[in-house]
């Protein structure tokens, strides 16, 4: 918020170099991009698991095809994995 208000060259180039050379702040950039990457991640393992279960979802209403009015279909998600520890 700092960096958009109008200040004047000095104080905005020391300010650049501060956030440019403190490794405090080289730290919480690295953590945030392990913490995006992993969000990333996650993100597309989700969209994988949804595309695979509509993927099972038509050849299971392709094979149970009765023609039947209010007839309704529902397919389980997958299990998760086990986590060990866990009961």
């Amino acid at each position: 918020m700092l960096l958009i208000i109008p200040l004047p060259f000095t104080i905005r180039r020391k300010m650049f170099t501060f956030i440019s050379e403190n490794p405090l702040v080289a730290k919480a950039q690295h953590a945030l991009k392990i913490t995006f990457i992993f969000i990333l991640i996650l993100f597309i393992d989700s969209v994988n698991r949804v595309y695979r279960v509509q993927q099972e979802l038509a050849v299971a209403t392709e094979n149970n095809s009765t023609g039947g009015c209010g007839f309704h279909f529902s397919f389980p998600p997958p299990p998760l994995p086990n986590k060990p520890g866990t009961c």
